[in-house]
C-alpha cells in the first residue's frame, strides 16, 4: 500500500511531512506444536509476519528507525523492542524470529511504531508472512502521525 502527500486537491503538488510515524499493528510471530506428551514443532502452521516500510525524500528512498514496541504479548518475555529482526527493507523485513516465540496465540509481538529521521512525501507499506497457514491471520497499519 502507498500513500502519497499532496499540497493541493488536484494532487498534483507534493508535500513533505515531517516526523512521519508509521505503526505496523499486530505485527507477530507464532509457533505451533503438535502432540500433547512428546510436543515437536509444526512449522506448516508456525507463522512470521514480515513488515517492509520505505518513503520518498528529496534525496530518494528512505526506510524509517523503529521506536517503540506498544503492547508487547505479556506472556512472552521476548516481546520487546530488542527481538524485532531486520531492517525493514525488502531484502530485510522486520519480523520477530519464530525461534523466540511460543506455541500461544499471538505469543511474542504488539504494535511496532517506526518513524522517519527526514520529510517524505510518500511512504510504501508491504506487509507478508511466511505461512501457508488457514484461517484469519490479522495485521494492521496504525494512526500515522507526521507535522505538514
Amino acid at each position: 500500500m502507498t500513500i502519497s502527500f499532496f499540497k493541493n486537491a488536484a494532487l498534483t503538488q507534493p508535500h513533505y511531512v515531517s516526523n512521519l510515524q508509521v505503526p505496523l499493528d499486530d505485527f507477530s510471530a507464532q509457533r505451533s506444536y503438535s502432540g500433547i506428551i512428546t510436543p515437536t514443532l509444526n512449522p506448516a502452521k508456525s507463522y512470521q509476519e514480515m513488515w517492509q516500510v520505505s518513503g520518498a525524500s528529496a534525496g530518494g528512498a528512505v526506510t524509517p528507525v523503529p521506536i517503540a514496541l506498544q503492547s508487547p504479548y505479556s506472556s512472552n518475555p521476548s516481546s520487546t523492542l530488542a527481538n524485532v529482526a531486520g531492517s525493514g527493507t525488502a531484502a530485510s523485513p522486520w519480523n520477530f524470529p519464530v525461534n523466540v516465540a511460543s506455541s500461544s496465540r499471538n505469543s511474542v509481538g504488539g504494535n511496532l511504531i517506526t518513524r522517519f529521521s527526514v520529510p517524505v512525501n510518500s511512504v510504501t507499506v508491504t506487509y507478508g508472512s511466511s505461512t501457508t497457514m488457514t484461517g484469519p491471520q490479522a495485521a494492521g497499519l496504525g494512526r500515522l502521525t507526521m507535522c505538514a
